[in-house]
């Protein structure tokens, strides 16, 4: 997922079509749904992978979005992406909470 970020650029100076409020919930989305695969491939012990490096690359996007022309760099959209892999993570680590005996 981090390296459609890196091609995805080749679309240089094409303006983003999608309302502002729609591009927000595809940061959301797209981030949380890469710290949750991440989350889940590596395990409930190291959900601390997750939270290091799905933001490391999502600064790391907007590091790249800053210098690309056609592009803008947010500090909001950072901002939802660490909503987003907050969120992912928390519910890998609900859903991978070992079971109670007896309960349902």
């Amino acid at each position: 997922m981090a390296a459609v970020l890196l091609l995805a650029a080749q679309g240089i100076g094409k303006v983003n079509a999608v309302p502002p409020i729609a591009h927000k919930l595809e940061h959301f989305l797209y981030y949380g749904g890469m710290a949750a695969l991440l989350a889940y491939g590596v395990g409930r012990r190291r959900l601390w992978i997750p939270l290091l490096v799905v933001p490391l690359v999502g600064v790391l996007d907007e590091w790249h979005q800053f210098f690309t022309p056609g592009r803008n760099s947010s500090a909001l959209d950072w901002t939802i992406d660490l909503a987003g892999i907050l969120v992912a993570v928390y519910v890998v680590y609900r859903a991978t909470a070992p079971k109670i005996k007896g309960e349902r």
